[in-house]
């Protein structure tokens, strides 16, 4: 029976397994559903109490304004879980300083503090976590060195007002997308930053943590005065640093800081001490390509390198050892350098530098100061070079370079593309070495022009076009050897336009003339020219004028801070029409003042001996004086090559009217435009010609005296030799009487002659009894005003007078003996000459009128013989190798 019924028993089921996972998990998230409203009735418990401790707490430690809106405060456990945080939005700070009128210094959109769920029931606040984002902080100081960001109120008002609800035990602070910008208008700095993210961790409250910072940074700009560094350049930071706050120690293990590819590690020890901070830190750079290096140069610099694509490594070791604080700086040293192997190359230019080397040194350690690149190098297809650079001291450096190397100048210059220089071949040798040290701090121009030079310049086949200039200068070929502050040429030649220069001498004060803009470049030596076409070297480019005949425009401009003294010989020298040969002479310039004295040359199938002088001191105008005897000269060449002496219009003679060979002295001043357009008023002439040999033909004035008496053979007139002293001034050309004797007729004439081609002209024609028999039979008033002369024959004398415009003149029977009785005043003119030239040009103002120096100027006036070029001052006149200029004038 009981065994039926064991039988007949249904057996217990089993749980299924799915049902025990979906309690467990009905109890843990009811539990926790339970947690997060207990956490928020919490919350909503004491959120007042933590929002007034909060705002108390801030308000207890900051002496700005904080603008943030009463329902933008909140506390939350959400996004800061399992930590408690007050968290304001939209908050901003105004700056911290006293005055009604205040920028932002913060604006956030977010600013959070965090603490322990567990404070919540004690009511004392511990923040161990400060979060920021979305914030821009702006930082300045004014010219007076005030600042606006001093906002937290002195330590012992924190302490009197503490409410002991708030305390401080950081150990995570976060800054995420912060822009920081700083200015300070004192130091002349600012700093711009995009921190994308920052985090500070440690426990800090502590006597000792691990210091860490992580960073993801942009930098729009460093800026110290004038110059950017890291100008749009992303950055990363990482630090691991030991802190001993018992011992104020700080023991950095590792510290990174990258910008773009450039990287540096830092490591060492620093240690509080007062205010300061005593370093010992080893700094390395840590991967560093070349490129990278380049890319750091301050903005200023890096313009000139953005076209430069390079490779090769950059390695940088330096300490940092000493007192750091606001009045201490400690000793920084540096070894830095290229290794071999880099190269450089600009893009598109096809120019690449190689094996480019340089090794270096800084250090700012006292009795070491300086900068030094002990070596560097690099070659090219076509050149190679090396060198080095010291600057020993900060205070007053003293400075030295050296170069040597050889380089082809077109290759320089698609490497470097000067903006001046169009074009630029040819090949130069380099030894070069500078020194020198300012007279105080920084060096100034006046410091470099003290520098001593060394060393040699060769020139092989050199050819340079500037930008704006027509014509390149080609063929330079020569050395210039450097010695202190002079330079000597040897052989330099060169040639532009058609013409060609050779040059030995001494140039004395190179450095001061480049580095200054007062003192002189002195320049003695030989100068020579197979041929000179001044039509070329003068021609300024100006677009040719279409109411002008002339081909060109030229401009003189003689410099102001250049002297030289040169013996001078040209072969051929050609300027417009004219041309000379055998060319020399001793040319000096002194203050704007071109004189050539002596000069001799051959010109026109003659010959002239002279001197003359350009005097360009006067601003836009140029004096233009000489003294000069010709000989056996061709009037048909003269007037050819001197283009009939600016004659223009209804001209009176002509290269085409004038025949014979002309012997003259010859005193000339006249004032002319930096253009070469001379001003008539301003021409005075004295010239005592003799003319042999000579034939008039169709000379204006006898072709109308020939139409008057009707007498064909004046108008061709010869003569065996003709001699007369002529002056022009006042726009004027004077003709005292003057003989013209031919076998049949003789004429004898006197006048003056304007620019305008008005005359007042009177004549003696003398005819034999042939012609007197033409004359008479052509026009009976000739019978009537007729003189009969007694010589052994039948002749006759006609007493003329022609008055007027050149071309229809009015002609009339003179009275008789009006030739002989015109005063020749040629006497009282040269007696006059210096009064003239000194109140028409300014020229002998020194005359004046010393009495102590009455005697010295009439000595000088007899030993120039009337001469009234200018004489140069003493200096430049002195004997080469004479080292002291005098500045002095001499008249």
């Amino acid at each position: 029976m009981v065994e039926e019924e064991n039988k007949n028993a249904v057996a217990p089921q089993r749980k299924s397994w799915w049902k025990k996972i979906l309690r467990i998990f009905l109890w843990t998230g009811g539990g926790f559903l339970f947690l997060i409203l207990l956490l928020l009735t919490l919350l909503w418990i004491y959120r007042d109490d933590v929002k007034s401790y909060m705002i108390a707490e801030v308000n207890k430690r900051v002496n700005t304004t904080i603008l943030v809106a009463p329902q933008d405060i909140d506390v939350t456990i959400i996004s800061s879980f399992p930590n408690v945080a007050v968290v304001f939005s939209n908050i901003s700070a105004l700056d911290a300083v006293q005055s009604s009128k205040r920028d932002t210094l913060l604006t956030a959109k977010k600013i959070s503090f965090a603490f322990n769920i567990m404070d919540l029931f004690h009511e004392n606040y511990v923040i161990k976590k400060i979060y920021m984002g979305d914030a821009k902080l702006k930082l300045w100081v004014d010219e007076k060195g005030n600042d606006n960001y001093h906002f937290l109120k002195e330590e012992k008002d924190t302490v009197k007002n503490d409410t002991s609800h708030v305390a401080f035990a950081l150990n995570d602070i976060h800054f995420e997308n912060v822009h920081f910008i700083y200015h300070d208008k004192k130091a002349k700095q600012q700093l711009d930053l995009a921190v994308n993210d920052i985090r500070f961790t440690g426990n800090f409250g502590t006597e000792k943590y691990i210091f860490g910072t992580e960073a993801d940074l942009f930098v729009n700009t460093i800026q110290s005065g004038k110059t950017s560094y890291f100008r749009k350049k992303h950055g990363t930071l990482s630090i691991s640093m030991e802190v001993n706050n018992a011992t104020s120690n700080f023991s950095i293990s590792k510290a990174k800081l990258s910008i773009e590819d450039f990287n540096v590690g830092i490591s060492g020890n620093a240690k509080q001490v007062g205010k300061n901070y005593r370093l010992d830190l080893a700094v390395k750079g840590e991967d560093i390509d070349l490129p990278s290096a380049l890319s750091l140069l301050p903005a200023s610099y890096a313009q000139c390198v953005c076209d430069f694509e390079s490779s090769g490594e950059f390695y940088l070791n330096g300490k940092v050892n000493g007192l750091c604080g606001d009045t201490t700086v400690p000793d920084v040293t540096a070894d830095f350098g290229i290794r071999s192997g880099g190269t450089i190359s600009r893009k598109n230019s096809g120019v690449s530098l190689h094996d480019v080397s340089l090794s270096g040194n800084f250090s700012n350690a006292k009795g070491n100061e300086g900068f030094r690149l002990s070596s560097f190098s690099a070659s090219s297809a076509k050149s190679n070079f090396s060198g080095n650079f010291s600057m020993k001291g900060f205070s007053r450096p003293e400075f030295s370079a050296k170069l040597n190397g050889a380089i082809d100048l077109e290759e320089l210059q698609s490497l470097l593309q000067i903006d001046t220089i169009e074009k630029i071949s040819g090949n130069t040798n380099i030894s070069f070495s500078a020194s020198g040290k300012p007279s105080s701090g920084v060096p100034t121009i006046s410091d470099f022009r003290k520098f001593q030079t060394g060393g040699k310049i060769s020139m092989h086949s050199v050819t340079v076009k500037l930008k704006g200039a027509k014509e390149a200068v080609d063929s330079i070929n020569g050395d210039l050897s450097f010695d202190g502050n002079n330079v000597t040429i040897s052989d330099l030649a060169a040639r532009t336009a058609s013409s060609d220069l050779v040059m030995s001498g001494n140039v004395k004060n190179l450095l001061g003339y480049i580095f200054t803009d007062k003192e002189v470049l002195d320049i003695s030596g030989d100068l020579s020219s197979k041929n000179l076409d001044l039509n070329k070297l003068l021609e300024d480019g100006a677009p040719r004028n279409s109411s002008s005949d002339k081909d060109s425009s030229y401009r003189l401009l003689l410099p102001e801070r250049i002297r030289f003294d040169l013996n001078t010989s040209i072969h051929h020298v050609i300027f417009r029409k004219f041309e000379a040969d055998d060319v020399a002479g001793d040319l000096v310039m002194n203050k704007k003042r071109l004189t050539a004295d002596p000069v001799s040359f051959h010109s026109m199938d003659g010959s002239f001996d002279g001197s003359g002088m350009i005097d360009g001191s006067l601003g836009d105008s140029l004096l233009i004086t000489c003294n000069a005897t010709i000989k056996d000269v061709s009037m048909y060449k003269l007037f050819y090559q001197m283009e009939n002496f600016g004659q223009e219009k209804d001209t009176v003679i002509t290269y085409n009217n004038v025949r014979g060979k002309l012997t003259s002295q010859v005193n000339f001043a006249s004032m002319w435009g930096n253009d070469l357009e001379v001003n008539e008023r301003k021409i005075y002439t004295d010239a005592d010609i003799t003319i042999t040999q000579g034939e008039l033909i169709k000379f204006l004035p006898f072709d109308a005296l020939s139409k008057f008496i009707k007498l064909e053979d004046l108008r061709d007139v010869k003569f065996q030799k003709l001699h007369n002293n002529i002056t022009i001034k006042n726009r004027i050309i004077d003709i005292p009487k003057m003989e013209i004797n031919s076998s049949a007729i003789n004429v004898t004439m006197s006048g003056t002659h304007d620019f305008d081609n008005n005359v007042d002209y009177h004549f003696i024609v003398d005819m034999d009894e042939l012609h007197a028999k033409k004359v008479k039979a052509a026009k009976k008033e000739n019978s009537e005003f007729g003189e009969e002369i007694e010589d052994g024959g039948h002749r006759t004398r006609l007493y003329i007078s022609m008055k007027g415009y050149i071309g229809n003149p009015d002609m009339s029977y003179d009275k008789k003996g009006a030739v002989e009785g015109i005063k020749d005043d040629l006497h009282q003119q040269k007696e006059d000459l210096k009064q003239i030239l000194h109140n028409e040009f300014g020229v002998f103002k020194d005359d004046s009128l010393n009495p102590k120096d009455k005697n010295k100027k009439e000595d000088r006036k007899k030993e120039t013989n009337g001469k009234f070029i200018l004489e140069q001052d003493n200096a430049a006149k002195k004997k080469k190798g004479d080292d002291k200029l005098d500045d002095s004038d001499d008249y």
